[in-house]
């Protein structure tokens, strides 16, 4: 199993892993346009895991810049439930680090559904910590 970078094949099989992690059915026109958008700057990292010629997993990570120096924000870390408790999101979790660290970045940032504990022991095995501040999130209507 090696991680290695998303491409416009994988699509079809992202898009059933996104559903599965948003509990919400992804429109595979709007997964295929934003991906063709990120494919050209350097910022995004969109990787995949593949067992047995299925692609199980993936996570998005996205390098940030302030007047501090690079972070990188890692979002849709998803192993498909199936595949789950194999060291496939430790996998996907270091190949970022890895990138990051080869980018210059200065901390690596994540949030992570309350639900989400599986994950939450992964990220605590891997070093990460909750971190004292709060997160906010406001979904936006994009029909207006």
């Amino acid at each position: 199993m090696k991680v290695r970078k998303i491409t416009e094949l994988d699509l079809p099989e992202l898009a059933g892993l996104y559903t599965e992690l948003m509990h919400e059915e992804i429109r595979p026109e709007m997964l295929a346009d934003n991906f063709t958008h990120y494919q050209s700057l350097p910022e995004y990292l969109i990787l995949g895991i593949d067992y047995e010629g299925e692609l199980v997993g993936s996570i998005l990570g996205i390098i940030c810049h302030d007047l501090m120096g690079a972070f990188m924000v890692v979002e849709n870390v998803i192993v498909g439930s199936k595949f789950r408790r194999h060291g496939l999101g430790r996998l996907l979790m270091e190949a970022v680090e890895e990138i990051a660290w080869e980018r210059g970045c200065y901390y690596i940032m994540l949030v992570s559904g309350e639900q989400r504990r599986e994950a939450h022991q992964l990220y605590g095995t891997l070093g990460y910590q909750i971190d004292p501040v709060r997160g906010f999130r406001k979904k936006l209507d994009l029909k207006r």
